[in-house]
């Protein structure tokens, strides 16, 4: 089993939109940018080398797909906020399932698409990482600080 990495869809900015009453930004706290870095481009490396990772998708905590309507359609508002038309948002994005994974600590995720290309070859498409915990909040357990920018890796962009 084949798995290819396709980032056309991924946001990978220094941006900040507000997603109902949270912040999506790529800033976090300075200890994590190294972490997340390495974790994410390990998971990437991890996921085109498994032959499991399809079928192991929805086996660990806070993973799995996204089937909550009100988070689909806080993705669909990022993704028009950071310029995209509805109607390729449908297409590409919210009429696909989305998945989510966890990694680094439960505030951190990344979400994205798999598209089965063949019996074989699985086409993964990063979305995003949400690295403060903008999607599934929760204020008592989530204290964000934003410090630097995992983007650009400036304090002030």
């Amino acid at each position: 089993m084949k798995h290819l990495i396709d980032f056309s869809l991924f946001i990978y900015d220094c941006i900040c939109i507000n997603i109902e009453k949270n912040k999506f930004t790529y800033k976090t706290n300075k200890e994590m940018v190294n972490k997340i870095d390495k974790f994410y481009f390990d998971l990437l490396k991890d996921i085109s080398k498994s032959d499991n990772f399809y079928k192991n998708l929805t086996k660990e905590k806070n993973s799995g797909i996204v089937d909550d309507l009100k988070t689909q359609l806080e993705i669909k508002s990022l993704y028009k906020n950071y310029g995209f038309k509805d109607k390729e948002i449908d297409q590409n994005i919210i009429n696909l399932p989305i998945y989510k994974k966890r990694f680094c600590d439960s505030k951190r995720r990344i979400f994205y698409i798999i598209n089965k290309f063949s019996n074989d070859i699985f086409i993964i498409k990063p979305l995003f990482l949400d690295l403060n915990h903008t999607f599934y909040f929760n204020p008592i357990r989530d204290n964000i600080k934003y410090e630097i920018c995992l983007s650009c890796n400036n304090e002030k962009c």
